[in-house]
């Protein structure tokens, strides 16, 4: 390309030294025995220790136009080289997912709308997440998400480990739409992923799957590299609907009554460590998940028990317990 990056390389195995010839110039990319300009940016490097007969420069100059036209239909550059993979599908597919992140922030997820210059550089590393091949990346800097088609493969049957590398590089959250496998179903896909973002986002912290440590507050920003999936959509949108229960507010503090007295931040405390036991399946997920040790873990839910007479071993007690403290958690996030 126009900085000197080598965009694909043609080392035929039949071809004597054809690989070491490569290595050398990526190490060096001065190691080159022609070099014609392409129209436009770029050029086409003739490698090897030989140096170029008469037909080698013939005919590097007749194909120097059709390689241009050729990266420029494929990979056009909306800013700084920045690979534009078309609106197609990845060769390597099916089965393909979607993927979704914000690109400029959203009014309620709390963080920091990355300048042009930003978006163009998280753009260029999304572009070398994986080979066109296998990932494409869709609409430009302009655009309010960023968007990919992602092929995958027996390692990676759901997306899950791509989508996971997305919202690394991006530092955002990414939701991930179920495969598919026919090419009229990728818009389908694409509203499917988005869906799932914005009934996530709506949810706050509260919709996210955070990795290890401290839980985020409700209504902080859902965690840095978080994935969604859109097979949880139903179970997002019935969680953001909890507030809409007749009666589920009031019904929801009076269950909770036992730990609504005292200070604010002794309130939330024995709310957050409530939904940590009740989210975890043992005290050192729900410990890690609060970022406090074990054994204050239990101290804390021994505390509770004794003061509310409730038994987390109840599974009926533990669903009420469930709705009730993200009803009221939503309510005071909201407030």
């Amino acid at each position: 390309d126009e900085r000197g990056t080598a965009v694909a390389l043609h080392a035929p195995a039949t071809v004597t030294g054809a690989a070491a010839a490569a290595a050398r110039y990526l190490a060096q990319p001065r190691h080159v025995a022609l070099r014609v300009p392409l129209p436009g940016a770029g050029a086409i490097a003739l490698l090897g220790p030989q140096p170029p007969s008469d037909l080698d420069r013939a005919v590097a100059e007749r194909v120097a136009p059709l390689i241009a036209l050729e990266l420029g239909r494929s990979s056009a550059s909306p800013g700084r080289g920045v690979p534009a993979r078309g609106e197609g599908l990845p060769e390597d597919g099916p089965p393909w997912a979607v993927i979704v992140g914000r690109q400029v922030g959203a009014a309620s997820d709390g963080v920091a709308t990355p300048t042009r210059e930003e978006r163009e550089r998280i753009r260029e590393r999304l572009a070398t997440l994986a080979p066109a091949r296998r990932l494409a990346l869709r609409g430009d800097v302009t655009s309010r998400e960023y968007r990919l088609v992602a092929a995958l493969d027996a390692d990676d049957p759901r997306g899950v480990a791509i989508a996971g590398r997305v919202a690394a590089t991006i530092g955002r959250p990414a939701a991930l739409s179920r495969p598919f496998s026919a090419a009229e179903e990728r818009s389908a896909a694409e509203a499917e992923a988005r869906a799932t973002l914005e009934a996530v986002e709506a949810l706050g912290a509260e919709g996210w799957t955070a990795p290890p440590g401290p839980r985020p507050s409700p209504g902080s920003p859902p965690p840095q590299g978080a994935v969604v999936v859109a097979e949880r959509l139903p179970a997002y949108r019935l969680l953001g609907e909890l507030h809409n229960l007749p009666n589920g507010l009031r019904l929801a503090r009076a269950l909770l009554a036992p730990l609504l007295s005292g200070s604010p931040a002794a309130q939330s405390r024995d709310l957050e460590t409530l939904r940590a036991v009740l989210a975890h399946p043992g005290a050192a997920a729900a410990a890690d998940a609060l970022g406090v040790h074990r054994n204050t873990l239990l101290y804390r839910v021994g505390r509770i028990e004794r003061r509310t007479g409730w038994r987390f071993d109840d599974p009926e007690l533990r669903l009420a317990l469930s709705v009730a403290v993200r009803i009221v958690q939503n309510a005071e996030s909201s407030a």
